[in-house]
Formats: structure tokens, sequence, C-alpha cells
């Protein structure tokens, strides 16, 4: 490998460069150490259902949004402006401090939906941990929230008696105030008006950057912080020094207020660190399983058990770690070292080395793709992702979900929907978990209208509803392939009150496994096990595909070989349409159609299913669970039309239906894709359970021919013991004495 040179000037101003980091960096650490807004993420608090206790002390207003959301992503610049603006409403106030925060309901669903979330964005007051019932319905600009805010804020803090405090205005801030006020028109002697705030933030910033940067003309002595006055004044002149930075002496801030500069922010992995078992906060087993439960309100986590010697962990070490900073934010990162904790690991049942699962909402799910940081990064974010109900604001932003997922479920209610049926569909909802099927929810009249067609009506609560379970394949949402109603499970109790049984959630469950899968999927390591020995007992039509082998087609550049591959893919899903189409209702097992790189997976091909790399494309039909496969003859023939497309010759849809509907008949003799060790052991097994079935259904005749072969051996054991006392000894000891 070739390393380009470096001119000897560009390495000299490189190491200058590094030299002035090296002196500034510790200014500004500090500066970042002091300023007020250290305890935010990005700028903005978070609040998790974890942390979510602290709105019992203060006023506060929070956002609740999904970074899916258009409207949110659009009011996002207006909320970074409010919460830095604002700020000084909290760290002014430390006896009625007022807040802002937000909570991501794609991570914190539960809570949003314990918290009565039914559009997005949405702002609510908190007052003392009491929801205010006044939600926030004018038009989402910064003067109006503005207003509303200091509104709230100036009835809060008169409720407990704190008076309003003069804004200190520094010189360069002026002109931002009063272009503040002329937004907002508000009075410009107002203490809380929207130009003090702004010039209040501004100040505050100002004063951290001067308490970081020499002063060219210090003030011999700091002046005193103002003092409250019983009634607003307008704002002093500014000190012509900078503010000083606080004294020992000042009064600490009070528990609420450091409360929350403590704790925020909070949620799934705030700093991005890996976490290693027995170090905080998980020092000892209690606490690991307290972390993993589903009560825990710690978020996802992506558990790595693990053995020092094992090479595979120590070649995924450095992008576990990787990992666990990608995943900032979003999902813990935790180790367990199962040789230094055997039986903490014995206790979660691991055999082997590494194992890496997912934890979430009380459902697990192991991790068996690539070790590498990109593969582990995508599958945990898809599999979070998946978890639990997720609202949809729009058909813009179900367009683009769909884009990105080959399959979605949306879940579809009108506000009068009972909430027993919500929660059966949640509930039913976890079965996806770790899979790559999100499931999505949403009331907006727009999605309502559109696919009115899918939804029933429940007839049994006053206020009419309608609702419906929708799939969604192939990237697109023009129509549902699939739709289940889930008002047609409900019953009633004596009080005539929605209940949905665990029959019922069973039966939602059991849809949502079954329409889980594309319509082709692509078998990799991390879906392998998931897909051939699926849940649903289902066959899996299997083609083995590659870049470079074609049968009698010879592809003589790359891009030719990937050319005719994309073809067999194509004609592939059209057979697969065709059945789902045609013959998949009535047919008595589901069939999941699916294909496999050749090149990849040579060797497991030809072990498992005895598929010669060169000899492709080809196909079988896989019984995943029995460990067996059928041979599929997919093509039209050698006597097929010569017009056919190369796709059409490789497979044929009366070809692939005539051979799976002889195999579910049970007409075709199927072949065994385990090992010479594994027939054999099987074979042992089929034969002692041949013998006790025997035994149990004739037990005269077993106990007569167990009886029969112990007299026989004990005969035979008493006739050679008589005869070898007769005979001559069988050895003697040899003399030590020497003759003569």
């Amino acid at each position: 490998m070739r390393f380009a040179s470096i001119p000897s000037s560009r390495l000299m101003a490189s190491s200058f460069a590094w030299f002035i980091l090296a002196l500034v960096l510790p200014s500004l650490v500090q500066s970042a150490a002091t300023s007020s807004d250290k305890a935010t993420h990005d700028g903005l608090r978070k609040l998790t259902a974890a942390n979510f206790t602290l709105t019992n002390q203060g006023a506060w207003l929070i956002e609740f949004f999904s970074p899916n959301c258009i409207h949110c992503k659009r009011f996002g610049a207006t909320w970074s402006e409010l919460s830095q603006n604002k700020d000084y409403l909290r760290s002014q106030y430390p006896q009625a401090p007022f807040t802002l925060a937000q909570v991501d309901c794609l991570a914190q669903w539960d809570l949003c939906k314990e918290q009565g979330v039914t559009f997005l964005p949405r702002l609510t007051i908190y007052q003392d941990g009491k929801q205010n019932a006044e939600e926030y319905k004018g038009d989402r600009n910064y003067p109006e929230i503005s207003a509303y805010i200091d509104k709230f804020a100036t009835q809060y803090r008169h409720s407990k008696g704190v008076a309003d405090l003069p804004i200190v205005a520094t010189p360069d801030t002026k002109d931002k105030a009063a272009a503040a006020s002329s937004d907002a028109a508000a009075t410009p002697v107002a203490p809380a008006s929207s130009a003090a705030d702004s010039a209040a933030s501004t100040a505050s910033a100002s004063s951290a950057s001067s308490s970081s940067s020499p002063s060219p003309s210090p003030s011999p002595s700091p002046s005193p912080s103002p003092s409250p006055s019983p009634s607003p004044s307008p704002s002093p002149s500014p000190s012509p020094s900078p503010s000083p930075s606080p004294s020992p002496s000042s009064p600490p801030p009070t528990s609420a207020v450091q409360a929350i500069e403590e704790v925020l922010p909070s949620g799934p992995n705030p700093k991005g660190q890996l976490i290693s078992f027995g170090s905080a906060p998980v020092n000892t087993k209690e606490e690991l399983a307290a972390w993993l439960d589903k009560s825990s309100g710690q978020g996802p986590t992506f558990v790595k058990f693990f053995a020092p010697w094992c090479p595979h962990c120590k070649a995924m070490a450095a992008a576990f770690k990787q990992l666990s900073e990608s995943l900032k934010g979003r999902v813990n990162a935790i180790e367990v070292d199962c040789e230094a904790n055997r039986a903490l690991c014995g206790s979660y049942d691991i055999r082997g080395y590494p194992v890496l699962r997912l934890y979430d909402q009380g459902n697990v799910k192991e991790y068996n793709g690539g070790r590498n940081h990109d593969s582990m990064l995508k599958w945990v974010l898809k599999a979070v992702s998946s978890s639990g109900l997720k609202p949809v604001a729009s058909s813009t932003e179900l367009v683009n979900l769909a884009k990105d997922n080959e399959v979605i479920f949306l879940y579809l209610h009108s506000p009068g929907t009972p909430v027993e049926e919500v929660q059966a569909v949640e509930a039913a909802s976890q079965v996806l978990f770790g899979r790559q099927s999100p499931i999505f929810i949403s009331s907006e009249p727009a999605l309502l209208e559109r696919y009115a067609t899918s939804l029933a009506q429940d007839r049994a609560v006053s206020v009419p509803a309608k609702s419906g379970l929708l799939v969604f394949k192939d990237h697109s949402v023009a129509q549902p392939v699939s739709v289940f109603n889930p008002s047609n499970l409900r019953t009633s109790d004596a009080a005539g009150d929605a209940v949905y049984t665990e029959q019922a959630q069973s039966q939602l469950a059991r849809f949502l496994s079954r329409e889980q899968y594309a319509l082709v999927t692509e078998l990799t390591a991390a879906n392998f096990e998931e897909i051939i020995r699926n849940p649903q007992d289902a066959l899996v039509v299997l083609a083995a595909l590659s870049d470079t082998n074609h049968g009698p087609p010879k592809a003589t550049t790359p891009a030719e070989g990937i050319a005719l591959k994309e073809s067999e893919i194509s004609a592939l899903k059209s057979t697969a349409l065709e059945w789902r189409s045609k013959k998949a209702s009535a047919s008595t097992r589901q069939v999941i159609f699916a294909w496999i790189d050749a090149d990849r997976w040579k060797s497991p091909l030809k072990k498992l299913y005895g598929i010669e790399s060169t000899a492709v494309p080809a196909a079988v039909v896989v019984d995943g669970n029995k460990l067996q496969y059928y041979d599929l003859t997919a093509g039209a023939g050698a006597g097929s039309d010569a017009s056919l497309s190369y796709g059409r010759q490789w497979i044929t849809e009366s070809a692939v239906f005539s051979e799976l509907e002889a195999v579910i008949r049970g007409e075709r003799q199927p072949k065994s894709s385990r090992s010479l060790l594994q027939k054999s052991v099987r074979g042992a097994e089929n034969y002692m359970n041949v013998l006790l079935v025997t035994c149990a259904a004739h037990p005269i005749a077993a106990f007569a021919f167990v009886f029969s072969a112990l007299g026989g051996l004990i005969f035979y054991l008493g006739r050679a013991k008589k005869s070898s006392s007769s005979a001559l000894p069988m050895y003697s000891k040899v003399s030590t004495v020497k003759a003569d």
C-alpha cells in the first residue's frame, strides 16, 4: 500500500494548529463545564420514563415530538431558540423554576401514551407534576409561544410568592432585546417579556464567555447580584465591567434546580459510553436484572456476553466499543465478562461466546449477524425502531416510511375507538420485537379517509369508531396487501365495557407474525434462523443466485452478471406475487420466498441443500423445522419457448406452483439437511422412540421380553463361571528362584 507524501510546510502548519488547540482546549472545556446549559444534549433537554418525575418540582413546558414527524422537524428551529432564550426562567428563579424540555415519542412511546399524546408535536404545561388541562393551540411561531410561556411562568412565580426579578442587559444585547420586543409586541419595561428573555440569554452567554477569557479592564471589586424587588421595575443600566464569576459564598441552588442539572439529560446511553458489568451503574447481578427489567425505564440495552480468551470476542471488541458511541442517546451498551462472572452468565443461559442480545420493554432478541460495527448498528437501530407502536402524522410521512421498509404495519383507528382495543394491538405488537417490520399507529383524518374501505365499524360503542390493522409491502402504500380488523375480536363484560381476551391478542399476534415477511427476502447471517426455522412452520422457496454463474448464459463483465442476477430476482418476485394473489389464501401451509448469495454462502448451500455454487440459479423448498428440503424444478424446461426472457426461462409460476402443491400434499420425498453424525443420532433416537411406544402399547409382552432377556443373561453367566473353574488357570506367578 502506498502513502502520499506530505509537504513539510503543511506538516508544520498542522503541528502549529494542534499546538494552538492544545492551549485553547482547557479554557473551552472549563467554559463548557460552567455553562448554564451543561445538562443539555445538543442544546435541548430530554425527558424519558426514567426521569419524568423531575416534573414534580417546578413548572415545565414539554414538547412531545417524533424525529420522523414533518411538523416536528419544521418546529425544531423555533423550539431550539425558545429553549435557549427562556433558560433564564429556570436558572434565575430557583424557588419557582420554569423549564423547557422534550419527550421523543419514537423512543418513549409508552410514556407518551401515558400522558395522553394523540398528535405531534404537542406542547403541554406541567406544574408540580400535574398536567395542565389547557393545551397550547395557537400558531407555532416564536412570538406567540414566547408570550404563552411568559404568561404561565409569571402565574407560577406569583403562586409560589416569588417576586419578578429585573433582567440585567449588556450593551451588546440592547438591539437584540428591542428586536425581540417588537416581534413579540411586548411592553419594554416588563421584566418577563419576550424582549427581556432574549437579553437574559445573551447576557448569560456573555457572562460565561467573559469568565473564560481575560478582561481588558477588570473591576476592582465585583458588583453584587441584583436583589429581588417587591414589584417589577425597569432594567437598570448595564455595568461597564463584565459580570464576575459566582463567588464561593454565593448560596447554592435549591434541590429542584440541582436535580435538573444533575439528571438531565437521561435516557438511553446519554454519554455514548460502554458500561462494563461490575462497575457503576451495574455493579451486581441484582442491578443488572433491574436495569434490563421492563419497568426500569432505562430504555433498550444491547448486551455482549464474552470471555477474555475468546478470539472472536477479541476481534469484535473495538467494533463493540465504537458501537456504544454510535448508539449515544438511543441504546445502552453493556458488556459482561463471563470468565469473571460464570454464575451470572449461567443464569442467562450463555453457552458460547460471544453472545449479543438486545433487551427492550421485557423482550429479548439475540443477534446472529456480522460482528462489525456497521452490521450491528443497522440491526440494533432497526430492531429498536420496530418495537412498539410508533405514531404517524401524515400520508407523506407514511410514504417516506415505506421507502425505508419492505414491510410496515399501520394500525388506523378513529378517536372513538375503545382504549382496550389499542392496548390489545400494542400487546400483540411485541411479537415483532427484533424483527425488520415496524408497526405504526395513527388517527389522522386524511389517512382514515384514504383507507376507509379497509376499516371496520365497531357498532358496540356509542361514538362511531372505525379501525383496521393494515399491511403494506414492496415499498408501496397504494393499497394494503392484507387487513385485519381488531374490532371483530371484541367481547364485552357485564358492565358492557370492551374486553379483548388473551385469545384475541394471540390472534392479532399470529396475524402480525404471519405477515411480517417481505415478498422476497434476502437471507443473511442475521435473519437465516428466523426465516428458515420460522415459528409459523412455513415452507421456504429458497433460490441460490450468483453474480458470476447463470447457467447457460455467460456474463462477460461484472455489470452484465449483476444485471442477469437482477432479472432472476425479478422473476422470483413475480412468482411470489402470483402465489400471494392466487394460491396463498387456499393453501394449507404458508410459503415464504427468499434468495441467498451463492457466491458468499458456497459451503452452507453444498452442505445443507446439495447446491453447487457453479450450478446456479437453482431452487429448493426448505422445511427448516424438520431439517428437510425438496429439490425444485423451477424452470420451463428444455422444450420451453425460446422467446421467453432469461428470468422466465429460469423460473415459472406453473412449475413452482405444481411442485409446491405436491410437497404440501405429501407427494414428494424429502431429503435431509442433517450431517452424517446428526443422521446417525436421529436414527438411534427414532429407534428408541419406536421401542418405547411399542412397550407402552403392549406392557405384558414388553415385561415378558425383558424377563426372558434377563433370564437368558443369568443362565449364560452361570455356565461361563462353571466352565472357567474346571479349566487351566489363565495365568500363574513366575518363580523368582534361579536354577543352579
